[in-house]
């Protein structure tokens, strides 16, 4: 668990140096579209650490942007208000891949424990031969047997025994 967690960390270190990077040897090619390289690193951090790390890693890509703008002396927007539309389109991006990616964990979850429960799962089908008079099952071989050994030898049933009211009655009329 610990070396999964260190290589989701890495990945979202190295996307968010790719992402710097591209930024800055792209800057002027790209001017007011430059903040789109942050997209991989607000990608890749709602995938791998769901909702929480999609908003976060979204609302950190505006002033990481506005940082290497201002650094590169290049700040493309006239009006702050301006820059505030990629910062949303940021945090959607983000929140939205972090909230598919939770549920496609919640599914994958799922689906593994009904997978489970289906293996698990014991059926008897067909017709099953049962005497009229003492109830014995008749089982593949062709021996009779108790109701509870055929049922308990073909699925995880387990019987336990008491009496039904009319049984009841019948033998202990005084109980």
């Amino acid at each position: 668990m610990i070396q999964h967690s260190f290589i989701k960390t890495v990945t979202l270190i190295i996307s968010c140096l790719i992402a710097v990077v591209c930024f800055i040897l792209l800057n002027n090619i790209f001017r007011y579209a430059a903040g789109i390289f942050f997209l991989l690193p607000v990608i890749i951090a709602g995938i791998q650490y769901g909702l929480p790390g999609g908003l976060i890693a979204g609302a950190l890509s505006l002033p990481l942007s506005i940082l290497l703008f201002k650094i590169l002396k290049s700040w493309p927007f006239v009006l702050i208000p301006q820059s505030l539309i990629p910062l949303a389109a940021m945090i959607t991006i983000g929140s939205t891949v972090g909230y598919i990616s939770t549920l496609n964990k919640k599914l994958k979850s799922t689906n593994d424990q009904l997978r489970k429960a289906f293996q698990d799962i014991k059926t008897l089908s067909g017709l099953i031969p049962i005497c009229s008079n003492c109830n014995k099952v008749r089982d593949d071989e062709g021996y009779w047997r108790k109701v509870e050994e055929y049922i308990s030898t073909r699925t995880d049933a387990r019987f336990t025994h008491g009496l039904c009211p009319e049984c009841q009655k019948k033998l202990y009329p005084d109980f």
